[in-house]
């Protein structure tokens, strides 16, 4: 596969991705599966004021879903923010044991 098809197949796939976790989100807002994505998405788009947001919101409802703490820590770990990420890191060890 060309390098142009291979690109346009992670495309398509994404874009696809995007729609089925909007489509949950919209069926059910509160749908923590969907919600991780989401914030995992916004990740790796690097907005992570919204990703932060959008993983508060998870803990609101569930503050031991896997791999909640450690997404957070990452996420304030790129914002410069070593002092949350280290009680986020904290957190999500204490959590696995």
């Amino acid at each position: 596969m060309s390098e142009n098809g291979a690109g346009q197949k992670n495309w398509d796939h994404t874009r696809f991705w995007q729609r089925q976790c909007r489509k949950r989100l919209q069926e059910n807002p509160h749908d923590l599966d969907a919600l991780f994505a989401k914030a995992a998405w916004l990740a790796k788009t690097e907005d992570y004021e919204k990703c932060i947001e959008t993983l508060d919101t998870i803990v609101k409802r569930d503050p031991f879903y896997p791999g909640i703490w450690m997404l957070k820590a990452k996420i304030y770990g790129q914002l410069g923010n070593e002092k949350m990420a280290r009680l986020c890191l904290d957190r999500g060890e204490e959590q696995s044991k």
